[in-house]
This record gives structure tokens, sequence and C-alpha cells, in this order.
């Protein structure tokens, strides 16, 4: 038996490990999850408070659970995202205001590229 941690263990390594006989425990990465939710083997409401399983070809056995304080995490880091979001708006939207050669489509690139840098055009867009 052989035990990693979060990605550690990429498709290569277990192909080896498979060859030689190990078994193996690891994370699943964050894209690994998304992947497996994307192809409907996973549904995210397994990923709740109680320890869920699901069980695939016999080879591959997933155990999920949701970890409430990484969504803590998670919650407090987008919560500080926006706020620096919301403030670099600000800035520029002032700057905007009082400059009048200053130019809207200068000012949204700007922004969008604070958008990306922060990694969150999945879930804020800007007008």
């Amino acid at each position: 038996m052989f035990v990693g941690d979060r990605g550690m263990i990429k498709s290569v390594q277990q192909k080896e490990l498979a060859k030689v006989g190990f078994d193996f425990i690891t994370v699943l990465t964050k894209v690994q999850t998304e992947k497996l939710l994307k192809e409907k083997v996973l549904h995210i409401s397994l990923f709740d408070e109680q320890i869920s399983e699901v069980i695939l070809d016999k080879t591959k056995r997933y155990i999920l659970k949701r970890n409430p304080i990484r969504a803590t995490e998670i919650s407090d880091n987008r919560k500080s995202k926006l706020s620096r979001l919301k403030d670099v708006i600000n800035i520029r939207n002032n700057y905007l205001k009082s400059h009048s050669r200053a130019k809207a489509e200068t000012t949204l690139k700007y922004c969008y590229d604070k958008l990306w840098r922060l990694k969150m055009e999945g879930w804020v867009s800007l007008k």
C-alpha cells in the first residue's frame, strides 16, 4: 500500500504502482475533482458533512466529505479578493471622473487585468 498527498501520485505513477501490484491512496486535486463532476462520475451533493463513497469498476473507490474548515477558508478568500477588486474599481472610477482625458476603456481593461490576476473570472463579471 502506498499513500500520497494531494496530487503527489500522478496518473503515470498510478500506472507504475498498478504494474507492480501496489494499491494506493491519494487525494484528488481540484482539477481532477472538477473533471469527475463535469463527467457526472461524482455529484456535488455527495460532498456533504457525512462521508459518501463511490465505487467504480472495482478499481477505484472515492471517499467524499465536505471539509467545513476549508469551505470557510475559501469563502473568506473570495470575500477578500472581491473587496480588493472593489477597491481597485473605486479608485479607477474616481480617477476617471476627476481626469477629463482619462478613458473608460483603459479603466475597464485595468480592472479586467486585476480580475484575471485574482483568478475571479469564473464568478465575477465587469461592465
